[in-house]
């Protein structure tokens, strides 16, 4: 049960995120296709019992980074007043 709780929560997460930034990049129905697409692909591997999580939690990675500018995501997290502040290695570590 634990497994299909957080499994509802990264693909709750990842609905919301990717419907953000896709549809900023592309007309709806792309979006919603390559959200449906990443989706389906996360389920495959959340399903697959012979992996550890970790090789579980790394094909995941795999599958949502391209979708996602974390650069970006971290500049709006902390904003005009907040990132210019931060030096090079410190603004990139909080990319990461």
């Amino acid at each position: 049960m634990k497994k299909y709780a957080q499994a509802a929560g990264l693909i709750l997460l990842i609905f919301c995120l990717s419907l953000v930034f896709a549809h900023a990049r592309q007309n709806s129905v792309a979006a919603r296709d390559l959200l449906e697409e990443k989706i389906n692909d996360i389920i495959k591997v959340l399903e697959i019992d012979d992996i550890s999580e970790s090789e579980k939690r790394n094909r995941i990675e795999s599958l949502i980074d391209p979708v996602f500018d974390y650069e970006l995501m971290a500049r709006l997290t902390l904003g005009r007043r907040h990132w210019p502040g931060l030096s090079d290695e410190q603004q990139k570590v909080f990319v990461k």
